[in-house]
């Protein structure tokens, strides 16, 4: 979902066992890194459970394989 519907989300699926997963990078990836990455902490931090990051399509298309792994790479941290 949507980073601004974490709270929303939250509110309806409360003691439940369904966690809340927002995407971040949508929809080519090509935000910069740092950018995935507050977005990344931001979504945590309004209480989502789970990230779903678009890699940089961009860079795996020009083969730049390196690059997109390290993005995951940081990302996971």
């Amino acid at each position: 979902m949507n980073p601004y519907l974490i709270k929303e989300a939250i509110k309806h699926l409360n003691n439940t066992p369904v966690k809340i997963c927002s995407v971040v990078g949508f929809p080519l990836g090509a935000n910069i890194t740092a950018s995935k990455l507050m977005e990344i902490e931001t979504c945590l931090n309004v209480g989502a459970s789970e990230i779903d990051m678009v890699m940089n399509i961009g860079l795996f298309k020009d083969q730049k394989f390196q690059t997109v792994f390290a993005e995951l790479k940081e990302a996971k941290k």
